[in-house]
């Protein structure tokens, strides 16, 4: 290589900062990123809280409707946001429940359908 294609105007751009005393520089900047991180946090738990409030108000749509395909949808997006929800598991369970009912009735009726042709 040649001089002419060294880096070496690139490495002369960099300006170096005056030094400074090690105990002066650390703090602001750690105040600043926990500040930061809070404020981020404070974010995240708002979202995540109108996350929740939706995907509940899905499962209880659901739910209302007797639309059990939207509040499994609704049950487990908040289920996955917080997989410990009381409210969540609650209506888990009533989702299984009617499920379970719905599976029933319908068996049933496929079995009464079966058994109702006539003979000939």
């Amino acid at each position: 290589m040649t001089a002419e294609t060294t880096p070496a105007p690139v490495a002369s751009v960099a300006v170096p900062e005056p030094a400074q005393p090690s105990t002066a520089t650390p703090q602001p900047s750690q105040s600043v990123s926990s500040q930061s991180s809070v404020s981020n946090s404070g974010r995240d738990s708002d979202k995540n809280h109108r996350l929740m409030a939706l995907a509940l108000a899905r499962a209880h749509s659901g739910l209302d409707k007797n639309d059990l395909r939207m509040a499994r949808s609704g049950i487990f997006w908040a289920l996955s946001l917080q997989h410990d929800n009381s409210e969540a598991l609650m209506l888990k369970q009533e989702l299984l429940s009617r499920e379970r009912e719905r599976n029933t009735s319908s068996t049933a009726t496929r079995g009464s359908v079966n058994g109702a042709s006539p003979a000939d």
